[in-house]
């Protein structure tokens, strides 16, 4: 079992076929994209980043922890929104502009998901955000890949990440907008018993919350803030996607954890 609620088969085959999201996203980047990616921290360092991305993106990233170059750019540019302007290159497509931001994103929670980088990465309830974003933007050719991604995510998080409601809210969501509602309402379910309690169990360990908004359901298991906002627009928009659910049991918990996280 995972946590009780969830078994570990389960997340093993919802993980099947894991690796296509970031091989699609790969596949459609081309060596432009690349480069504005890595001229992203003002052209410092350039050349190693470039160096580092065309790795990633070739699907052969160095062993070990993920060094400054590429991490650097492929975090700032997880914090970019459309229009800005990172590497004072060119303006980009909406669409060219989620790719890859969706890229980076992608990239960055793959080398989180790897032990030699646990103690490396802070705040990733926003990169998971941002690459929800992006992903959907991109169409269903992408973001039907995103569930496994998720999956294989929350099997390879650390015993001791707080954020992990965050990652499990996203696969709940992933699964409802790739129409998995109906064929898979008891994992769905399952799901969010474990994100309540995952939730109550961070909340204990830190003594009923911490961060800026340590009373708030989910984000007071978190001091990284920075896409809050985005997080609560996805709860309200999953409580418009719940009414579309069949079985009214999982209906109704959908609804609990939406108004849990817009706060209502």
């Amino acid at each position: 079992m995972t946590q009780g609620f969830v078994e570990q088969s389960e997340l093993l085959r919802l993980s099947a076929g894991h690796e296509r999201l970031m091989q699609v996203l790969a596949e459609r980047l081309d060596d432009g994209m690349l480069e504005e990616i890595a001229a992203a921290d003002y052209m410092m360092d350039y050349d190693a980043h470039l160096a580092a991305l065309r790795s990633i993106r070739a699907r052969d990233p160095p062993e070990g922890p993920m060094a400054w170059e590429p991490k650097e750019v492929l975090e700032l540019f997880r914090w970019s929104e459309l229009g800005d302007d990172r590497s004072g290159r060119r303006d980009r497509t909406r669409e060219e502009f989620h790719l890859m931001r969706a890229f980076c994103c992608a990239a960055l929670l793959e080398a989180f998901a790897e032990p030699a980088n646990y103690d490396y990465f802070d705040g990733t309830n926003a990169t998971v955000i941002q690459v929800l974003e992006s992903l959907e933007v991109l169409g269903t050719d992408c973001e039907g890949h995103v569930a496994p991604f998720l999956a294989w995510l929350l099997i390879r998080l650390p015993d001791n990440e707080n954020e992990r409601g965050f990652y499990i809210l996203a696969l709940i969501w992933a699964l409802l907008r790739s129409g998995a509602a109906q064929r898979e309402a008891s994992v769905i379910s399952n799901l969010i018993d474990w994100m309540i309690d995952d939730e109550a169990t961070v909340r204990r360990q830190w003594h009923g919350g911490a961060g800026q908004l340590p009373e708030r359901w989910l984000f007071g298991t978190t001091f990284f803030n920075l896409r809050f906002a985005k997080w609560e627009q996805l709860g309200i928009r999953l409580s418009v996607e719940a009414e579309g659910v069949q079985d009214p049991r999982l209906r109704e918990k959908l609804d609990d954890i939406a108004l849990r996280v817009v706060n209502v």
